[in-house]
């Protein structure tokens, strides 16, 4: 069976990270997998993934967005040492696979940064300081015990 202008010479996986499986669209029995690391290997060469949950509990974006003409951005808040920051405490009470903290491009508000933002969750922090990590953690931290 091939279904719409699916091209069955290449793999298509469909990806479930909630029942942790993944299943080759064009009729292969879903096979178990083990975790993000995996998905990766088998994914390699530019295949569609579709995500139906979120890859981690807690992603948390920072914006590092810089400008180079007068208007302000998220950077000019030292907004790369709040990334640090959050990562490394990150490190200290979750794994990467579960709480990850990225970098990201402009988030819009650049007058209220810099910003970070919790995903899934959409809870946005505007104006953070690196004093703020401890209150934003601390969201994340209620997050964690709320979604076990």
């Amino acid at each position: 069976m091939n279904p719409g202008n699916i091209d069955s010479s290449k793999h298509i996986y469909v990806i479930d990270s909630y029942n942790n499986t993944v299943a080759l669209a064009i009729g292969e029995p879903e096979k178990p997998v083990t975790g993000i690391a995996y998905i990766k290997r088998t994914l390699a060469g530019g295949i569609l993934i579709d995500r139906s949950q979120p890859a981690y509990r807690c992603h948390i974006f920072v914006c590092v967005n810089m400008r180079t003409d007068e208007r302000k951005a998220c950077a000019h808040g030292k907004s790369a040492k709040i990334r640090q920051k959050l990562k490394l405490e990150t490190r200290k009470r979750w794994t990467k696979d579960v709480v990850r903290v990225s970098q990201s491009g402009c988030l819009g508000a650049c007058e209220d940064g810099p910003n970070v933002m919790l995903y899934p969750q959409n809870k946005w922090f505007a104006r953070v300081a690196e004093e703020d990590v401890a209150a934003i953690l601390d969201e994340v931290d209620q997050i964690m015990r709320e979604n076990t």
